[in-house]
């Protein structure tokens, strides 16, 4: 299964650094996804920290609904 097209304006599970972080680190139970999507593992142990941030970087440049947390 592919994950949603991460450039569109809809987010899920929040639309902001910290949300997103929180997202990627943590993943998203089954039971908590929105919209039949379904689970998102987490990618705390396969990508870390610094991967997530270089993640969410390629999000910002490429996604503008992205909300930067001031």
């Amino acid at each position: 299964h592919v994950g949603r097209n991460l450039t569109e304006a809809e987010w899920n599970h929040g639309d902001n650094d910290a949300a997103i972080y929180e997202v990627n680190m943590e993943g998203v139970a089954g039971d908590k996804a929105k919209l039949g999507r379904g689970a998102m593992p987490p990618h705390k142990a396969s990508l870390g920290s610094e991967r997530v941030y270089q993640v969410m970087a390629w999000l910002a440049s490429n996604n503008q609904s992205l909300k930067k947390l001031k």
